[in-house]
């Protein structure tokens, strides 16, 4: 199969069963919180340098779509069809690409789903993990991070919304991980499991603490939740 990546595309749409549509994680994320961590470092470091951050933006955004595009293909038996992109994009983003094979080496990891879109009938909200797969015996959910690090938002999308998400829908998850691939070699790689149910649990409390917000937010303001 041949995947083409629609960079215009926005964030996938989800709805309930009864037609309503339901609030994304990012989506959600970005409206209480307003900011990424992680993206607020790096537009820093950026001013510093004296670099025009929104085209530095574009491109970074554009280059990460290709890596994660290129980590999905890889799992789910894909071809990429980069016909419509940026050839200096497509050499970083295969330099990233290359350290995702470094990172997975010799592990055996059985895809189950790659980029399902999943729906919280209970709590309202969608998701696409990147992957869920089976590594030694356990049920993994997986998230691929190119950016310049693995930050606390990062935990509280994968950790507090998508395992619960997977497991409400019938994926009986065990641990997650958040894999940081770099870029270029200023950055480190890094690679986050967290099994502790006790830790999953206060990211799961304070995703649906960010749920109450957004809800008591649009009533505040009048709109449907």
């Amino acid at each position: 199969m041949q995947y083409k990546i629609d960079l215009d595309k926005a964030h996938a749409s989800y709805y309930l069963k009864d037609g309503s549509q339901a609030i994304g994680t990012t989506t959600l994320l970005q409206k209480v919180h307003r900011y990424s961590y992680g993206l607020v470092i790096w537009g820093f470091n950026e001013g510093k340098a004296g670099n025009d951050i929104n085209k530095k933006k574009e491109k970074a955004a554009d280059i990460g779509t290709i890596t994660h595009a290129m980590i999905m293909c890889h799992f789910a038996g894909w071809d990429l069809d980069t016909s419509n992109l940026i050839p200096d994009n497509v050499g970083i983003a295969e330099s990233a690409f290359l350290s995702f094979l470094e990172w997975l080496g010799s592990r055996e990891i059985e895809p189950i789903e790659v980029e399902k879109e999943l729906v919280s009938e209970v709590w309202g909200y969608g998701g696409t993990p990147d992957l869920i797969g089976v590594e030694d015996g356990e049920l993994c959910l997986y998230d691929f991070k190119s950016g310049t690090g693995i930050y606390d938002d990062h935990y509280w999308q994968v950790c507090g919304a998508y395992v619960p998400l997977a497991i409400e829908n019938g994926f009986a998850i065990k641990k997650a991980k958040l894999i940081h691939i770099p870029k270029d070699d200023n950055l480190d790689f890094g690679e986050k499991i967290v099994s502790d149910e006790r830790k999953l649990k206060l990211y799961k409390r304070m995703f649906h603490a960010d749920l109450l917000w957004y809800r008591n937010e649009r009533l505040l303001k009048g709109k449907k939740v």
